[in-house]
This record gives C-alpha cells, structure tokens and sequence, in this order.
C-alpha cells in the first residue's frame, strides 16, 4: 500500500535533490500540482509536490528485541510508541521480520498475541505460534496460571511497603478512559492490583512500585494507581502534566518485565513451561541476564549487594549452561535485581 506525502518546495533544484535522497522512488511516483512528472520537469515557487511511497519506507524499520523463543511460543521485548495490534504494530512488525528471515509469506506466518500492552507501556508479550499454543494460553491467562509482573515508577512514596488494591473499574469506551471506585456500583467491575516498593527516593519523592496484576483490565494499573494518589510519572491520561515535565519524561513509566508460568492444571503440549519465569530488567533500573543454553532469565542472588552499581558478571546456572555477561546498572533488593 502506497502513502502521499506532500511537501513544500522553494525551487527548482529542491525537488531533484528530493529525488537523489528517496532514490527508490520511481518517477511516476511522483506528481507536482497533482500531474505524474517527467524528468525535465522544473518546480516553481508555491509548487505542492506528492510523493506517493510504500509503507516500508516511511515507518522505520524495526527489528524485534526477541528475549526467549522456541517452537511453541515467543517472547518479545515491546518498545514505547507501538500498538501490539494494528496496521503498524509489532505483531505485524514481528511478521515482516520473520518473512526477511525465512522468505515465508506473510499471511502463512503464524505469530498471534496472547495478552497486550498499552501504546506507551514497554516490556513482554507472550506471542504463539500455533493454534494448539494459542488456545493452552488463553485459558491459562483467563484461569490466572501465567503471572505478569510490572515496574511502576510513581510519583510520591505509599505508607504501605505492600498493599493489595481492591476497587471497581469503569470503561468509557467513547472517551478511552476508565474509573475508579472503592464501591461496586452498575457497569464497574471488580479490580485487584497488588504492589511492593522496590525503591525509595525520598529527595525527589518517587518510587519504584512492583506490580502484579491479580485481573486484567484496561488501563487498570495506570488508573488504580493514581486512584490511590501515586500517579505514574510520564502518563499522559491519568498522571499529573507538571510532574511529567518536572521528570522529563512524555510517556508512562510502566513495564511488563516477567511472566510466571505457573500451571495448577495440564497445559498439553506446553507443560515443560511450568514453573519457568522469563524476567527482562532494563532502563535505568537494571539489564537482562539470559542463559545461553537454555533461553531463559534466571534470580541472580549472589550479586549486588549495593544498590545502583556498575558490575560485570557471569553466573553459571545449575545445568551447567553460562548466562550471557553483560553491564548492567543495578538495583538490589532482597537478593535479587530489579
């Protein structure tokens, strides 16, 4: 599919030097004052020139950050600014990059999510490659056997060190915004949200929350959190703009950052994953630490003892596989990084 851009030109000699930059465009791409040019076609002051080009060229290229893959399931590290579903989204994103790879068409590429993330919430999706995978997963996420796990940076330090959320959640589909009340009332349903305080800075007032959702609604972490007065620093919708800006920061500081497979009933062809947790710490709260052999990230409790260090380290897992070394800025609570 074929998109216009339209831009404006001062001269002659802007627009062939337009051309010389977007080399892959053909001639007949391109049209001035709404006619297809020729090559001796000169441009004249207030002149309004369409170049029609293919999506690839105009939405960056991407190349997944893939943190475990196997034969049935995927695991990719989502960035800020991408929809997990859509036109342009990193399920398509992942599609094209299969297809580079392998030269299989797009439509008989497989990869389908299981659970999403908000626009601007970075950290895992759990993608399957088959249907068998797909429906396993599902259920297992709809009977709460796969745990997903958050980091929140929030503005202001709760009195509580550990506190479960229970409220009421309403979604205005129209506005694209939800509620909150501490009362059930019509069309709300019921939230739990759970969270411990990771780190504490006292002179800036912030916090770093672990969050583990108990339901999963839409914007519910986001929402719950500022109900109870810590709003995510960055978040647009439900934060506070002059703490936005006082930190710096345009989009919500929120990441899904692991997921626990914890099967309570037969998962099929997906059994050996239980019990298994795929962890990414990155930003400046920490990095990833992967084994090599078998894919997946492991507690690191011998490491760390002292919050915020630079620190290389090589930890041998008890299969005897190495996980990959890496520097990292750390923060260490409780025997283990987050």
């Amino acid at each position: 599919m074929s998109k216009c851009v339209v831009i404006g030109v001062t001269g002659g000699i802007a627009v062939y030097k337009a051309l010389d930059v977007i080399s892959a465009l053909r001639k007949k791409d391109i049209r001035i004052n709404n006619v297809r040019t020729n090559k001796n076609d000169v441009v004249h002051l207030g002149d309004e020139i369409q170049i029609f080009v293919i999506d690839e060229l105009l939405y960056k290229s991407f190349v997944p950050d893939i943190i475990y893959e196997d034969d049935n399931i995927l695991i990719v590290n989502k960035p800020s600014d991408i929809e997990v579903v859509g036109d342009h989204s990193l399920t398509n994103y992942l599609k094209d990059y299969v297809k580079s790879l392998s030269g299989i068409d797009k439509d008989n590429i497989y990869i389908e999510p299981c659970h999403r993330l908000d626009r601007n919430t970075t950290g895992l999706v759990l993608y399957s490659k088959n249907e068998t995978s797909t429906s396993i997963l599902l259920e297992k996420f709809k009977d709460h056997e796969i745990e997903k796990h958050y980091l929140a940076t929030v503005y202001g330090i709760p009195k509580l060190e550990h506190q479960t959320l229970t409220s009421y959640l309403f979604k205005d589909n129209k506005k694209s915004l939800v509620y909150i009340s501490d009362e059930p009332k019509k069309g709300y349903v019921k939230i739990i949200t759970s969270y411990s305080i990771k780190k504490k800075n006292i002179k800036e007032n912030f916090s770093v929350l672990d969050i583990t959702l108990h339901t999963g609604k839409t914007h519910q972490i986001r929402a719950h959190l500022a109900h109870i007065g810590y709003p995510i620093i960055g978040d647009g919708k439900y934060g506070n703009n002059q703490i936005n800006k006082k930190f710096g920061y345009k989009t919500q500081q929120l990441c899904s950052y692991s997921l626990k497979f914890n099967f309570t009933t037969d998962a099929g062809i997906l059994n050996y994953l239980n019990e298994k947790e795929i962890r990414y710490i990155y930003g400046n709260l920490g990095g990833r630490t992967r084994c090599i052999q078998c894919g997946f990230i492991h507690n690191c409790a011998e490491y760390g003892k002292r919050a915020e260090r630079i620190i290389l380290y090589r930890i041998r897992c008890s299969h005897g596989g190495f996980h990959r070394s890496a520097f990292m800025r750390l923060f260490c609570v409780q025997g283990w990084f987050a």
